[in-house]
């Protein structure tokens, strides 16, 4: 039903929503419309090229080509194939053929039975198409006005009635660039040399105090003089000044100097050796 709906709304209600504080004007506005300005935004539809268009994806360039003659057919003098002469040897031509039939499946004479038409065009208009965008990139009017958007200047007449510029504004653009050098192009954006104190070994100069070079220099990543800052003088042990092969050792054990052998542990004696020596040759003098 067409009829106005009332359940979410308020503005029959005085006072129960905001006051409109500014009025609107029924005029257009052109603070951001740069379409009377010539240059000043882009024309898609202007340049046209003869060249035909191709797919960047797969191109297709004109290359040089041959024509090449079609080869002379033989002349023909029978069809070995056919056998139209022979009666009997093919069916019979259908006798309705060449008679027109009424198409059993085509529904367009019944009235609802195919759905109707969205949109309807409107009166005075082509139709609607998807690849047609004419009323959107066509050109409107146009304003033979040229100005600078960044530095706009308009032509004015003061209270005399003589025509002035206004727009420009002092210092509001940047300084260009000094003459270029005859002798070359020179970069100084790194030279400090009409800097006071900008460059090397310029300490002291000009200054009453006394300023001398540093004269005691010496090697700053020696460290001879230091104890344990040496490479490899790590200790991870006990030292000794002991020299022994380990594949055949000999230890000194102590007491191994009372020993007859030193090298063994289970020797006897020097004392008890001696003794048995002399018993030995009392007996043998007996």
């Amino acid at each position: 039903m067409n009829k106005p709906e009332f359940s979410n709304t308020n503005w029959d209600i005085e006072r129960s929503q905001p006051a409109v504080m500014h009025i609107t004007l029924n005029k257009p506005e052109g603070n951001l419309n740069i379409k009377d300005i010539e240059g000043a935004y882009p024309k898609c539809i202007s340049f046209t090229s003869s060249r035909v268009g191709s797919n960047p994806l797969d191109p297709v360039y004109p290359l040089p080509k041959v024509e090449v003659r079609p080869i002379t057919p033989p002349r023909f003098i029978r069809d070995q194939m056919s056998v139209v002469d022979i009666p009997g040897a093919h069916p019979k031509q259908d006798a309705y053929k060449d008679v027109r039939v009424k198409e059993t499946n085509k529904i367009d004479d019944i009235a609802g039975t195919r759905a109707r038409v969205r949109h309807q065009p409107r009166k005075n208009s082509a139709g609607y198409s998807s690849e047609d965008y004419t009323d959107v990139t066509k050109a409107h009017f146009l304003s033979k006005r040229v100005v600078n958007p960044l530095s706009p200047q308009y032509p004015f007449r003061d209270e005399k009635g003589a025509l002035t510029t206004i727009g420009e504004i002092e210092g509001n653009k940047p300084m260009t660039l000094p003459p270029r050098r005859e002798r070359g192009e020179v970069n100084l954006s790194l030279k400090t040399g009409d800097i006071a104190g900008g460059m090397a070994s310029s300490k002291g100069l000009g200054v009453f105090a006394e300023a001398h070079k540093r004269r005691d220099v010496r090697v700053l990543n020696r460290t001879d003089d230091i104890e344990g800052a040496q490479s490899g003088s790590l200790k991870r042990g006990t030292t000794s000044t002991r020299v022994t092969n380990p594949l055949d050792p000999v230890y000194q054990q102590p007491g191994r100097h009372e020993l007859v052998d030193p090298c063994s542990a289970y020797s006897r004696p020097k004392d008890s050796f001696q003794n048995a020596a002399k018993e030995s040759l009392k007996a043998h003098k007996l």
